[in-house]
């Protein structure tokens, strides 16, 4: 996965749509996409969104993890 720092996916998002009302495309060159066609702008915000649910899991496992040390 590229990596495009943010605070969150909708950072990370709003970022790139900023970028590109500025004629500056976002393209990854690992994954083969960039966000100046449908597809691309597509896959980018699925792979955003998976990005989020992982740092959920992380922190949800991490909330778990502390609980469970203090049972």
């Amino acid at each position: 996965m590229s990596f495009l720092p943010g605070r969150s996916g909708r950072h990370v998002i709003d970022t790139v749509h900023m970028l590109g009302e500025r004629g500056i495309a976002f393209l990854s060159l690992a994954e083969g996409f960039d966000t100046t066609t449908a597809d691309g702008e597509f896959l980018f915000h699925i792979m955003a969104a998976f990005a989020q649910v992982e740092r959920c899991m992380i922190v949800e496992r991490a909330h778990f993890d502390a609980v469970t040390e203090t049972r």
